[in-house]
């Protein structure tokens, strides 16, 4: 039901900011806009996607703390996809997100997402049993 509640409150933001642009700019500049910004989000998300190479080989280097990497990625793709929808307030948190102004949001909202593991190596050098295993062949007698 909150669902439902916050995205009827959205759709009325994203058209009184759609009536408020139109007055100030004109209609066709309006539908420039919607145009440009699914042309770019769809370009972001490309680009996005291509160069998350990168970003997968400075993380098995080490360099690079795998929430960073997953918070930057998802936070341009989410920014792409924000940006393919229609309206100006989905258009600048999609800006927002894609250059990493509100990474450290959507990094600590994963962290609170996340199942917090740890792996703990435990050396047992007292309990390890040397065992050498001797194969006898069986004769077959007719």
């Amino acid at each position: 039901m909150r669902f439902l509640i916050f995205f009827v409150i959205l759709f009325f933001v994203e058209l009184g900011g759609f009536v408020a642009f139109s007055e100030s700019f004109g209609f066709f500049t309006l539908v420039l806009e919607i145009i440009f910004s699914g042309l770019l989000g769809v370009f972001l998300i490309f680009s996005t996607l291509s160069g998350s190479n990168e970003s997968i080989i400075e993380l098995l280097r080490g360099a690079r703390d795998p929430k960073e990497v997953l918070a930057s990625n998802l936070a341009k793709v989410f920014g792409g996809i924000l940006l393919i929808i229609p309206g100006l307030l989905s258009d600048c948190l999609g800006i927002l997100l894609y250059f990493g102004i509100l990474d450290s949001i959507l990094a600590s909202f994963l962290g609170k997402a996340t199942i917090k593991t740890s792996f703990t190596h435990q050396s047992r050098q007292d309990e390890i049993i040397d065992v050498e295993v001797i194969e006898e062949k069986e004769r077959i007698q007719k």
